[in-house]
């Protein structure tokens, strides 16, 4: 192999892994800290944008997936300067019910999993593509709300197939090792 093509061979690999898709040179990206003087005047906005998704990690923390997806968002910003305080979205978790039921020799265990949301800080930041002032921060949280109604997702993270999982165990029948003939009854004589 040629010396020349290990470089461009690095890069090649180097561009395969996993990284954020959502650019931070986007003119349009907002993150917590961000100053942007479009938004100076107004104080709470609802968002759509593009987002990262990210995955925990085993051990803590999470990593970007590289993939993206659409999302509404909630964002605070000082009126006067237009930088961003907080941006939130609803955030999915998986609420993970189990059941079991048994008879004389199975065990049966039914999973089910169902996604609720929950208000939570976006992880990164957000490429706009819509954006819109509200009065209150109550009211830029109810067009969140319905705006996730409306699109099916929202935030960084994405609940695995919902739905149920069931399975069976069935034990073992349980010998009883009898023994009968004429050893079976003996009798000891001093």
């Amino acid at each position: 192999m040629k010396l020349y093509l290990v470089p461009v061979i690095a890069l090649i690999l180097a561009g395969c892994v996993t990284t954020e898709n959502v650019l931070r040179s986007s003119p349009n990206y907002l993150e917590v800290g961000t100053v942007d003087g479009k938004l100076a005047g107004q104080r709470f906005y609802m968002a759509i944008g593009n987002v990262n998704l990210y995955r925990h990690r085993a051990f803590g923390g999470v990593t970007p997936t590289g993939e993206t997806s659409e999302s509404p968002a909630a964002i605070e910003v000082d009126s006067l300067t237009g930088e961003v305080l907080r941006i939130v979205t609803l955030q999915p978790v998986a609420e993970r019910t189990s059941t079991t039921s048994s008879t004389f020799s199975t065990v049966t265990t039914t999973t089910t999993t169902k996604q609720r949301y929950e208000l939570g800080a976006l992880v990164g930041g957000i490429s706009i593509i819509d954006i819109h002032p509200y009065a209150s921060w109550l009211d830029a949280l109810k067009a969140l709300r319905e705006a996730a109604k409306q699109m099916g997702a929202s935030g960084n993270f994405r609940v695995e197939s919902l739905g149920t999982v069931s399975s069976t165990a069935v034990t073992p029948p349980v010998y009883f090792h009898f023994r009968w003939g004429p050893d079976h009854f003996r009798h000891y004589h001093p």
